[in-house]
Formats: C-alpha cells, structure tokens, sequence
C-alpha cells in the first residue's frame, strides 16, 4: 500500500506542469473607447461596457492617456490627438473686451452698464442664460442700437461664448 501511494504521488507530481500549462491563459491588453471615440481607459481587465462604448484589444506596449486620445476606426491611423475644449471662463474673458468695444464711446458702455447693471456679473458668474436674456431685452427696449447689438452679436460669435442672439 505504501509503495502504491509513493507510485501515485509521483505521478501526479509530473503529470503537474502539463496540467498547468494546459490551463494556462495569456492576457490581451485592452481598450474602453465611449461612444464619441475618445479612449476612457486601458489595462489587463474585464470592461463591461455601456450602450455605445467599444472595448478594443491594444498592444501591450500601449501606452497613450486615457481622455486625450480619439480612435479614428482606420488602420492606417488609429488613434489621433483629442483637443480638449476651451474652458468658458476663458471665452468670458475674451468676450468682456469685445463687449466694451461694441459701444462708441466709455459713456454710452457705462449708461449701459448702469442700466443693465446684472449683465457683467451674470457673465462673470457664467450664466450664459442671464446675459443673453439681458441682451435681447436691451435689443427690444431700444437700449443698444442696431450697430451695437450687431457688434455684440458678432462678438459673442468670435468668443465661441455659445449666446444665440436672433
């Protein structure tokens, strides 16, 4: 009995590295891309991905950061640059300027400002909502004249400040 037990753990001992290499599964690298295109993560994990998103098998070498890369969905080039969208703080900064040069002179800015004194604190609040109400309000009540409210108009179109002025 004892030679038998010392026979069967023997075997069992080499017959161990063919059962482990049998079971033996290689990793693949992969990507999550949402549904715009824009990587959101890479790595050696499951992705459970939501409606629109595509999980994509990478190299392992890849390396590019989550957020700042766009797949293009040709072979020839994969992946391209995402450039991030300008903060709209940055736009209202741009914009106050062209706003003051919309008037002829610094009288008719300042008696529009004191008329319409909310209109520079909801823009640097950024309630875009607010200083276009403002705008058109301005508009219908004859306070801007057309040359200016055009001037406005295009300056808010230059800024990218996303104002819909009819």
């Amino acid at each position: 009995m004892r030679r038998f037990v010392i026979v069967v753990v023997a075997v069992l001992m080499a017959s161990a590295p063919a059962f482990a290499f049998a079971q033996k599964v290689t990793a693949q690298r992969k990507a999550l891309v949402d549904a715009q295109g824009v990587l959101r993560s890479h790595g050696f994990v499951v992705f459970s991905p939501a409606s629109g998103d595509t999980v994509l098998n990478v190299p392992e070498d890849f390396s590019l950061e989550p957020g700042h890369w766009k797949w293009t969905g040709t072979p020839e080039v994969a992946w391209a640059a995402v450039t991030p969208p300008e903060p709209t703080h940055v736009k209202i900064r741009r914009f106050e300027p062209m706003l003051r040069d919309a008037f002829a002179d610094k009288k008719r800015y300042n008696a529009f400002l004191t008329k319409y004194p909310r209109l520079l604190w909801a823009l640097r609040d950024g309630d875009l909502a607010e200083v276009q109400d403002l705008l058109v309000d301005a508009r219908t009540a004859t306070d801007l004249t057309p040359a200016e409210y055009a001037a406005i108009k295009a300056a808010a179109a230059t800024a990218k400040l996303g104002l819909t002025l009819p």
